[in-house]
């Protein structure tokens, strides 16, 4: 089964969401398909630093899907690790 999963690189939620998905998915049969959403286009142009920080890492995402990448999943547990469990700024650009 496939489980289409949309994530904002700056978001804590997602990032959590997405570590107990990627557990269970091997024991459900699931396939993780990655996709993005911008919380800034959501919100108006409105939130914090980080969450305007995030639209590079989306052009990324976007990028790698659009080249039939399987890589995303992979992207995103990189670009998470180090932000949201180690600390580190997510930087715009």
């Amino acid at each position: 089964m496939n489980v289409a999963y949309c994530f904002d690189p700056s978001c804590p939620w997602t990032w959590r969401t997405s570590r107990w998905l990627c557990g269970v998915a091997p024991s459900r049969g699931l396939e993780i398909e990655w996709r993005s959403f911008s919380l800034l286009l959501l919100n108006d142009g409105e939130g914090p630093p980080k969450v305007h920080a995030a639209a590079r890492a989306l052009r990324v995402v976007e990028a790698l899907r659009a080249s039939g990448s399987p890589a995303v999943g992979r992207f995103y547990t990189e670009i998470g690790a180090r932000t949201h469990e180690v600390g580190a700024e997510l930087r715009g650009g």
